[in-house]
């Protein structure tokens, strides 16, 4: 089984403030994102050197799914039909163009979507 990480859950991950159940599951996953996790959590506003080191050690020790044509495609489809942020529609096709289920905190953010297999990362 593949799961994508959402940002948010990354976010929480390397700040220990997810749930310890949550952490002990993704720490046997094989790390997989969207380029848009990428961008979203090495832009953090004032980032200090030694966060964006441990920011961009998570990054290379992960699977990074870049803009491929099917997610551009996948990411028209869903913003054609749902409200949704150009970010999370991106984050959305990354992981219904790759099969993977998305893990995230933010569920009404993709609720709507059809197909998108969703987990709350504070319900593992």
């Amino acid at each position: 089984m593949k799961y994508l990480l959402d940002s948010n859950v990354v976010i929480e991950y390397l700040s220990e403030m997810l749930p310890e159940k949550a952490s002990l599951f993704i720490d046997k996953l094989p790390i997989q994102i969207s380029v848009v996790t990428k961008m979203e959590i090495l832009g953090w506003y004032e980032v200090n050197h030694v966060i964006l080191k441990q920011l961009q050690d998570f990054i290379d020790r992960a699977l990074v799914y870049d803009l491929s044509n099917d997610v551009v495609v996948q990411t028209i489809h869903i913003r054609q039909r749902h409200k949704i942020k150009l970010p999370d529609a991106i984050i959305a096709a990354t992981a219904l163009t790759t099969g993977a289920k998305l893990i995230t905190h933010n569920i009404r953010d993709f609720e709507k979507i059809n197909n998108l297999s969703l987990i709350d990362s504070h319900c593992l």
